[in-house]
């Protein structure tokens, strides 16, 4: 399998007529790169403690980040990254990057939901200026669960 060489950059926010907010902009978050390659067919192999994963995370001026991770019912991974800069990333792209994040993540289907809501902004460096958070998660056992704050 061909592996990608990845170089990890700071995205900073910009927007159109507002002076103000671009001198309040945070960088978007940034992701320790991992190669982890899966079989060629993109076959799920448990991974993680959950088969999906869903984070929208909304900021002022309609920027937002983006991250999905599923897998089909055909047992195929589907990921990608939207990230403030416009930049998407998907497939095995994506779940590289996104591999190191979710093995880092502690939380199961029995943690309260302010915590998980809390490691996950505090694993991903979300700033508090965010104006919406949504994440939907499926975890193994199959039961779903919605955060929001």
């Amino acid at each position: 399998m061909k592996e990608f060489l990845m170089l990890v950059s700071i995205f900073t926010l910009t927007t159109c007529g507002s002076e103000s907010y671009q001198q309040q902009a945070r960088p978007a978050p940034t992701f320790e790169i991992t190669d982890v390659h899966y079989n060629d067919s993109l076959e799920y192999d448990h991974f993680f403690n959950f088969t999906s994963f869903h984070l929208k995370v909304g900021y002022m001026e309609d920027l937002s980040f983006i991250v999905n991770y599923e897998i089909d019912s055909a047992n195929q991974i589907k990921a990608n990254i939207e990230e403030l800069s416009n930049v998407e990333l998907r497939d095995e792209e994506a779940f590289n990057q996104l591999s190191t994040t979710f093995n880092g993540f502690t939380f199961d289907e029995y943690t309260k939901e302010d915590e998980v809501i809390d490691e996950v902004i505090e694993t991903f460096d979300l700033g508090p200026d965010f104006n919406e958070f949504e994440l939907a998660v499926e975890y193994e056992n199959g039961e779903r669960k919605s955060y929001y704050k």
